[in-house]
């Protein structure tokens, strides 16, 4: 019931101030092509709610969970990007997904990823060599008892998730490997090292966001 109260008069409020042309981030997630539902898929009850105004900043969590992330990024030309992480669990796995948002009028509007951050690949968070070996060591198993024809790629996806790490302060995200365990608990049971390459051996990218361009750049 907080968490509705709460929701409904930031609503309210940014309703009012939509003539404003610098709209704050409460008043942009309340603009037509936003939904806050989106961002809870998991089986949590909000408990928390921080606004940062001055930073451009909102997150809803539950405990140390934070089941939306959203930051307002000022373009040189006075546009505005919005990002928003949200969280989704079931009985198997969680992870997180992201969505960019770009103000058009009175709405949000969505944008590919691509026009606004450089192409990701799994493999670029790894390490090193070590997690595409125990990939190719599975790779058979794996084909046979569970997706026929599967190439590396494929098992890499069925295994990460991207993560973005959105910022309260500044402009720098961070970008890190989720992993999810349904094939070592369901399919094809991994070596007990292996697997803890695979949860281990990846490490997170910094980007850092250029207002000029309105796209991310490795830090």
């Amino acid at each position: 019931m907080k968490y509705a109260f709460i929701i409904l008069f930031t609503l309210v409020v940014a309703k009012i101030s939509f003539g404003q042309k610098n709209l704050t981030i409460d008043q942009c997630l309340a603009l037509d092509g936003f939904n806050f539902n989106e961002y809870n898929q998991a089986d949590r009850m909000p408990k928390d709610t921080l606004i940062d105004i001055k930073n451009g900043y909102y997150e809803i969590s539950d405990g140390e969970i934070k089941l939306l992330q959203a930051t307002k990024f000022n373009n040189k030309d006075k546009s505005i990007l919005i990002i928003a992480t949200g969280f989704y669990a079931d009985m198997q796995c969680a992870n997180y997904f992201t969505n960019f948002y770009i103000k058009s009028k009175d709405s949000l509007i969505v944008c590919n990823q691509n026009r606004v951050m450089p192409t990701l690949k799994f493999s670029d968070f790894f390490i090193d060599s070590t997690i595409t070996e125990i990939v190719k060591k599975y790779l058979p198993e794996i084909q046979e008892e569970y997706f026929p024809n599967a190439t590396i790629e494929n098992i890499y996806q069925e295994l990460f998730d991207f993560h973005f790490i959105l910022p309260r302060f500044g402009t720098d995200i961070i970008v890190e490997l989720t992993v999810c365990d349904y094939i070592p608990t369901n399919v094809v049971e991994f070596d007990k090292n292996d697997w803890e390459v695979i949860n281990t051996n990846h490490a997170s990218i910094k980007f850092t966001y250029n207002k000029s361009k309105k796209k991310f750049i490795v830090k």
